[in-house]
């Protein structure tokens, strides 16, 4: 197969679940091709996916040096960053009007627990959604209004609505503009989308629903243990700045245990 031929090639084992072969044949293509910034992006955003946080951090760094005209790859940068406490950076990354950066600003508007404020950002998203070709490249647009509504459902069920996150989440990704060859129909039940649903059914009371949810989630993940990796997620949750979100109040609490 020529490179073209292997990167569609990763695209269709990812799709089908075979992610961490998809991340080795990216990995292998990046080799070659060392300065092109959407390979090292699509090799981040793919080893995200297999929990690979730490490497996939510095290849969206890369991808985002590379090829900065793609927000893609500062969207997915950002989320990282957010996931370990790295506020600072995020909010020097939210300065314009582009789609990523409302994303980005949402998602740290909620980890700030300002959800009332989320919202209001992704219903504007949500309600002026992309259309047919995004940031010049012709991507599934579709990914970026099921991360919309995933960080809505977020936002609703930790400000005390699971019920309108779950509605949020049955609502179908495809936009009408989209053109057919765009459509790909994995993203309604991708891992994030049904976890948080599970979340909510949970936050709801309805129980068996987010078992459902939490039981089909684990069968898409299909991850075998990769203990490198997850001894760089803990080092990287160790070394990031503490911060306090959401949270009335002075009194600090030391957790030594959970019960079993």
């Amino acid at each position: 197969m020529d490179d073209e031929q292997l990167f569609n090639h990763a695209i269709a084992l990812q799709r089908g679940g075979r992610r961490v072969e998809a991340v080795q044949v990216l990995h292998d293509l990046c080799g070659k091709h060392p300065t092109n910034g959407y390979l090292w992006g699509t090799l981040g955003i793919f080893q995200n996916s297999v929990g690979r946080t730490f490497v996939a951090k510095e290849s969206l760094r890369k991808a985002y040096n590379l090829d900065p005209s793609t927000g893609m790859w500062k969207q997915e940068l950002g989320f990282i960053l957010i996931a370990e406490g790295t506020h600072k950076e995020v909010e020097s990354m939210c300065e314009d009007s582009s789609l990523p950066s409302k994303l980005l600003m949402a998602k740290l508007l909620e980890a700030k627990g300002e959800y009332a404020l989320a919202l209001e950002t992704l219903e504007e998203v949500i309600a002026n959604p992309p259309k047919g070709v995004y940031d010049g490249r012709a991507v599934p647009v579709e990914a970026q209004l099921a991360k919309a509504k995933y960080i809505y459902a977020q936002c609703a069920r930790r400000a005390g609505d699971p019920l309108k996150g779950i509605s949020m989440l049955g609502r179908p990704n495809v936009i009408r503009s989209t053109p057919p060859h765009l459509v790909n129909d994995a993203i309604t039940d991708n891992l994030e989308t049904l976890f948080e649903k599970g979340h909510c059914y949970d936050a709801a009371g309805d129980y068996a629903a987010a078992w459902d949810c939490f039981l089909a989630g684990n069968r898409f993940q299909k991850l075998p243990f990769d203990a490198v990796s997850y001894k760089e997620r803990i080092r990287s949750v160790l070394e990031a700045p503490h911060t306090q979100a959401g949270v009335g109040g002075e009194r600090l609490i030391f957790i030594v245990g959970i019960p079993r």
